[in-house]
């Protein structure tokens, strides 16, 4: 199988469909990071409450707001956070907003079910 450069790491390019589907399950960033609220410790964060700025990386800590450690060697921290970056920027979150209008929240299952990978 042919390495494939990405931006959550070198992946395998795979030889068949039937082998992307079968490892499709395992492609999810909850598998690759330990994403919770109150990370203190985490590369990153995700901000988690607010009208338009639910999914917006930051590097600022804040217990409300969603911590991402990155746990696997496989994952490169700079091109994880401009992935982030670009799921913000490009309006990924809004569907995934709760609440009024005034006051959005971003579950933490919607954060870690974000496919990564090819």
């Amino acid at each position: 199988m042919k390495e494939v450069m990405t931006p959550f790491g070198v992946m395998e390019n795979h030889s068949t469909h039937a082998d992307a589907i079968g490892k499709e399950s395992s492609r999810r960033l909850k598998f690759v990071c330990e994403i919770k609220t109150g990370l203190e410790d985490a590369d990153f964060w995700l901000q988690r409450r607010g009208s338009k700025t639910i999914g917006r990386p930051t590097r600022d800590y804040s217990r409300d707001n969603i911590g991402i450690k990155i746990t696997s060697r496989d994952v490169v921290p700079t091109f994880l956070w401009y992935a982030m970056e670009h799921l913000f920027v490009s309006g990924h979150w809004e569907p995934f907003a709760i609440g009024t209008t005034n006051l959005k929240n971003l579950r933490l299952d919607d954060v870690k079910n974000v496919k990564v990978g090819i």
